[in-house]
């Protein structure tokens, strides 16, 4: 095994760059007004000739880093109830800061008005400091299935 350090001042440089960054990102996160990187996105269908899935639907969301709820996110929730789907699955990235918790999962609960919704954790909801026991215990409450490995 290949063991990687960072020098001292490769270490102190990085921290100072955390420290510096951290409380503009938090700031940003909480007014919604100034998210920044919203894009449009392109529906996309595809079949697939397996029998067992024949005319079954599926949604995929990724991604979310939903940290505040805003009006457009009902507007996601009535365009996927529109596609009808059998399943929703949400893969990863659910939420960036622990205080987004309870809008990820008025989100969630809202989709699953429609469909079973699955989920799975990535790599911004392990680094929120929220416990993966508090998220279970949500899916749970809310009836969502969050995928394990």
């Amino acid at each position: 095994m290949i063991r990687r350090t960072m020098s001292w001042p490769d270490r102190a440089r990085s921290f100072i760059g955390y420290c510096l960054s951290e409380p503009f990102y938090r700031a940003f996160s909480r007014v919604p007004s100034w998210e920044v990187g919203l894009s449009t996105h392109e529906i996309s269908r595809l079949t697939y000739p397996h029998s067992p899935l024949a005319g079954r639907r599926a949604v995929h969301l990724s991604d979310l880093h939903l940290d505040h709820y805003q009006p457009r996110h009902d507007l996601i929730v009535a365009t996927i109830g529109k596609f009808q789907p059998d399943w929703i699955f949400v893969t990863g990235d659910l939420l960036n800061v622990p205080e987004g918790l309870p809008h990820v999962f008025r989100f969630l609960s809202s989709l699953r008005t429609i469909a079973p919704v699955f989920i799975t954790l990535g790599n911004h909801d392990h680094y929120s400091g929220v416990p993966i026991d508090q998220y279970c215990e949500l899916a749970d409450r809310n009836k969502i299935t969050l995928l394990e490995f």
